[in-house]
């Protein structure tokens, strides 16, 4: 077998043509891709100084997503969106540039979908781009949450009547702040729907004092255990 030294070589020595051969892949990619869409994009009605919007809304879209996706940082369910959407734009593009050149080879008259799905393209890909910066700013805070000292539940011998107003419910936990353990959370979310079945997202994350994010995430928890 070859020494460490001999596989640390031959590791640079791949990592670097594959990192040559990736950049000109991308970089022929995104020119064919960006060729065809732009053709496209006139081909519906679109002039051909406005034209060149909607590859580079799509492309970057997708290398918005791809980024968010390959951050080990970013909290998992966000990633798995990130990747879902970057796959969805790439399957856009390549629709996209499988259509025009079938209308340009005389195979496929310009369907009237067609145009409208050009025309929905750049707000949607805006939508898209806004969500996952407002997940990821959502995960940060609950990151940021997570590294808070741990915390002790303190419970109340109070018993909580059928009678009893919600508003008036004791506080389960007396002292809380969050926990990097999500099965915690997810257990004194029970305690609190055990005592108010009624409780809802924003009362947990109150009680818990987690974000609104923490606390879907705890109660989509709780519903599978359920």
């Amino acid at each position: 077998m070859p020494s460490t030294a001999r596989q640390s070589t031959i590791r640079r020595e791949l990592g670097g043509a594959a990192s040559i051969g990736l950049a000109i892949i991308a970089f022929a990619g995104i020119i064919f891709s960006f060729v065809g869409l732009r053709q496209l994009a006139i081909d519906t009605g679109i002039g051909a100084g406005y034209a060149w919007l909607l590859p580079i809304t799509i492309d970057a879209a997708t290398l918005v997503a791809a980024r968010i996706w390959l951050l080990p940082t970013i909290p998992e369910d966000v990633r798995a969106w990130a990747r879902q959407w970057m796959l969805a734009a790439i399957g856009l593009s390549i629709g996209g540039n499988v259509v025009e050149r079938a209308i340009h080879a005389g195979l496929l008259v310009l369907p009237w979908w067609a145009v409208v799905v050009v025309g929905a393209v750049p707000p949607a890909m805006l939508a898209s781009v806004v969500h996952l910066a407002s997940l990821v700013i959502s995960g940060r805070y609950d990151n940021a949450d997570h590294q808070a000292p741990a915390w002790r539940p303190v419970t109340t011998n109070h018993q909580v009547t059928s009678h009893q107003p919600a508003t008036h419910l004791p506080p389960v936990i007396a002292e809380a702040a969050p926990t990097s353990d999500l099965d915690d959370l997810i257990e004194h979310a029970r305690a609190l729907r055990a005592a108010d079945p009624a409780i809802g997202r924003s009362r947990i994350a109150a009680e818990l004092r987690i974000s609104d994010h923490t606390a879907r995430r705890v109660i989509a928890q709780l519903g599978n255990a359920a």
